[in-house]
Formats: C-alpha cells, structure tokens, sequence
C-alpha cells in the first residue's frame, strides 16, 4: 500500500466517522513508514487517526523532491533613468493601494505620468495587480517594472512596449501572439491610441489565425481610434461565420457617417420613415396644424442584405419584428439626415416622433444614433427630457450618461448650470443628480461651486442616496474650489465625499513637488 493510498483511507475515516469507518492498518510491507504506523499509539480510534494522519503528512513532504528549474535567469533590468515621485506622493499611492479612496486611483496615476514620475520599487507589485490594464501603467513602472512585469503572464501586458522597437516590423509591438487573449484586446487598445493605422495592421496580421471566439473581443478594440481607414476591414467582417463578430463590426461601420452600411441603412430607413415638415403660414391656418408628422411603412420579411448589416431577424423576448428593424437602422443613420431632409429642428422632430404609436421605437433608435455620430444638436434635447429606454440597441448606450456625453464639456457645464439655477438644494431634483453623474470630464470650478453650495444647503446626514450620488460624483469635482466652498459653510461634519476631496486635493499637490 503506497503513502497516498493510505492517506486516502485516512481522509475517508475522518469525513465518515471513525465510529462507521475505522482507520486503516498500517501496510505490512516492511517500509520505514509502515513501521511508524505501527508503533503508533492507538488508545482510541480517534487518537490513531491523528497520529496516522500526523506522520503521513510528513512522510509526503519529506517524499517530495524539491521543484528545479532549468531555465537560465533572466537578464538584469535596465537601469531607471525617470525620477521615484516624491516620498508623499508615493504615501498617497500606497494608501489606495491599500483600499482606501481607491476610487482616486486613476487620476493619481494619469497625473504622475504627465510629471513623468515612476513608483517605488516596494510599489510596483501591488501596482500591478491593481491596475495591470490602465493605460498610464507602462509609463509609471519604470525599467524595474516592466522587467518585473514580464515574469507573471498576468502582468505581461505591462511589459509589451506599445511602440516597434528596432526590427520589430510594421505594426508589432512585441509579444502579441504570446500575450494570454484577455490582455490583447487591452495592449490593441492601447496602440490604436497612439497609432490606430499601426493597431490595423497588428490586428490583420493574425486575424486569419484567430480563433472564432476571440474575434469579436479584438474587433472591439478597434473603437478606439475608429476612422473610414478601418471600414474595408470591418466591411469585410460582416462576412464572418460567427454571429458575435458580425454584430461587433456591424456596431462600429454605424459610428462611421461615410461607410457603406450607414449608406445603406439610411437608404431603407427613409424608405420606413416618412416625415412631413410642419405646416408654416397660411397653409398652417387653413388646415389647421402646424406640426411635423411621421409615419412608418415597414417591410414584411427581415432579407439577407439585412441581416449582413446587423438587422437580425429575430428580435428580443417582448419586442416586435418589424419595430426591432426600425429601431436597428435608426441606430445607424446619423440623426441629422432627419433634421436636414425634413428642415425641423430636432426637438420638433422628437416632439413628433412622442405623438405617434411608434415612440417608444423612434426615441430610442434616434438616441443610440445621437450616441454613436456625437451629434450635440440632438443630444441637449434628449437629454432634457430622457426617455425611459423600453428596448436597447446592441453595443449603443442610450442613457442620460451617454448623452451627457455628446456634449462639449463647456457646454455640458452650461446646460447643468441652468439647471442647477433655480433648485436651493441638490436634493430637490432627483434627474439634475442623475446627470451630474454624466459629467464625467474635470468640472470648472463654476460648476464645482455650484454643485457643493446646493450639496450643503441642508443636512444629508440622513439622506443615504444624496451621500453615495456626492461621492461618485467628487472624483470629478475641482477639488480646490469645492474644499474652498466648504470653508465657507463651517460644517462640523465629514462626510465621505469630502474626505475624498481632502484626499484628491492633497494627493494632486505632492505630485507638484
């Protein structure tokens, strides 16, 4: 009977009770460890268990030869040429390494890249398995760092440089084909960046070799950088066998206002949708309406041509055939070929589109356009008024964040600084909150005065939503101007949020020094 055997036997008596399955004997094959077993003690089957248990465990450790490995040690790191940030910076750093105010981590590293500092040796493993994936992490770990990087396949992409090095070719930025699947989404990403052109030739050159599932993931990545140059290639892609990778490269040829399925889909879609401009002058006053009008003719088979571009034929539980069509290709038409060919302005034609048994198709489908062609003109009337989303479009976000985000920052200030005009409190609207949440850029300090003025006119202390809403929105605040704001309420208390504040504040200035 071999150790394991035997350990086995143990482990079966102590999950089913010595009571119904005693331990087993010791072998009788003469070995120093079946002598062991037999001159152990044995007042109690319990007791014996143990020591049996006690001296096999032992047995298999001692057994076990030590773990050699061959392979010749890696060369030395380079030597660091950019300077450690300062001692208090790299405090604040360790503090969200830690846990603490974790939410402030990207901003510290986005901020001592631009100064162009690197971590502390002691730093940089914890660094890594935070933020292995953030775009800022190659140019803060230093030549220490990537040397570390390369020796754990989760920290790899890290140490892939983003940029060819001499002899590395057109477009190869290293280790690309070794890289584990999930970390090269992330390093195309992160070239498409700095060189979309580059990040397309480095995706063509193994995209006949990829595997099916990992197709889709790749082809995402190339959001980032998106332009006309890549639609022969996405165009090409509608021709793939798996679904996912139709889908993902039919949701990128919709963000291009020049590629042929947009040409396409806008063709069928003023096929469906027929607009008549508001009536103006006398014609207004002798049949009595002003109004845009829209109706909607729709097809009655879902054809291939269709399908190639995305249009799937079956839709989602819950939503009809024909208006899950409309609602795709709407997706996909910039929003101002309806403005342009009905001369309305768009909050007439959302206005229009509101009156008719197909708003809960046109409101949407026209959000996800606005969404995917910036189109700031639609975007301010949208997001004024949000409609509840009652069905989604693949790969097109259509919430108020989304279309927040359309705007221009300064713009986007100046609509929520409206807003904000006449409430005395933030409490008071509950949508105003909603969208400070889509303000996702550095606020002006106008605006970070505006928002803690409104956030301190009354006591949050039991107002859990209003705290939790202030603290994801602190991480985009001025934090001068509002710790400067809140000097002036001399609130004894310190709530989460401004603690954050605290935190950014001085975690900011000792990456000045």
């Amino acid at each position: 009977m071999s150790a394991e055997t035997h350990w086995n036997g143990l482990l079966r008596a102590a999950l089913l009770g010595t009571a119904h399955t005693p331990p087993p004997a010791a072998p009788a094959d003469g070995s120093p460890l079946s002598q062991a077993l037999s001159a152990a003690p044995a007042e109690t089957p319990e007791a014996a268990l143990l020591a049996a248990a006690a001296m096999v465990a032992t047995h298999r450790r001692a057994a076990q030869a030590p773990v050699r490995d061959d392979r010749p040690l890696p060369a030395p790191a380079e030597p660091e040429t950019a300077p450690v940030c300062p001692p208090l910076a790299a405090r604040h750093l360790a503090m969200m390494l830690g846990g603490a105010y974790r939410e402030a981590l990207p901003e510290w590293m986005e901020a001592s890249a631009r100064a162009g500092f690197i971590v502390p040796p002691e730093l940089l493993p914890a660094l890594l398995d935070a933020a292995a994936k953030h775009p800022a992490l190659p140019a803060l770990i230093g030549a220490r760092g990537r040397w570390l990087a390369a020796q754990r396949p989760e920290w790899a992409l890290a140490a892939v440089p983003t940029r060819p090095e001499s002899g590395g070719g057109d477009g190869d930025p290293g280790e690309w084909e070794t890289l584990p699947s999930d970390a090269r989404p992330v390093l195309l990403t992160r070239v498409r960046g700095e060189d979309p052109a580059r990040g397309l030739a480095l995706l063509r050159s193994t995209w006949e070799k990829e595997a099916p599932r990992e197709r889709a993931a790749l082809l995402q990545a190339l959001e980032t950088g998106l332009s006309m140059d890549d639609e022969p290639f996405l165009e090409s892609a509608l021709d793939d066998r798996r679904k996912e990778v139709r889908s993902a490269a039919a949701s990128l040829l919709a963000r291009l206002a020049g590629s042929r399925l947009v040409a396409r889909m806008t063709e069928r879609a003023r096929r469906w949708l027929v607009i008549t401009p508001a009536k103006t002058g006398l014609l207004a006053r002798v049949t009595g309406g002003g109004a845009a009008s829209i109706e909607v003719y729709l097809p009655d088979a879902c054809d291939k041509a269709m399908e190639r571009d995305g249009i799937s034929s079956k839709p989602p539980y819950g939503v009809g055939e024909r208006a899950w069509w409309l609602l795709l290709a709407l997706a996909a038409v910039p929003p101002r070929t309806w403005s342009e060919a009905s001369r309305c302005t768009p909050p007439e034609l959302i206005g229009a589109a509101r009156k008719t048994e197909w708003r809960d198709v046109l409101v949407p489908g026209w959000a996800a356009a606005t969404v995917r062609h910036r189109d700031a003109e639609w975007a301010q009337p949208l997001v004024l008024r949000p409609e509840r989303a009652h069905w989604t479009v693949p790969g097109a976000d259509t919430s108020s964040d989304a279309l927040f985000s359309v705007l221009p920052p300064e713009r986007a200030e100046a609509v929520m600084l409206e807003m904000l005009g006449p409430l005395k409190a933030l409490g008071d609207s509950n949508s105003t909150l909603a969208l400070l949440a889509g303000l996702r850029h550095r606020w002006s300090a106008e605006l970070t005065r505006a928002v803690v003025r409104r956030a301190t006119a009354r006591d949050l202390s039991g107002e859990y939503y209003l705290r939790q809403a202030l603290t994801a929105v602190a991480r985009h605040m001025d934090p001068a101007a509002a710790l400067d704001e809140l000097a002036r309420t001399r609130s004894a208390s310190t709530p989460a949020w401004v603690d954050l504040l605290h935190h950014r504040h001085a975690m900011l200035e000792a990456l000045k020094r």
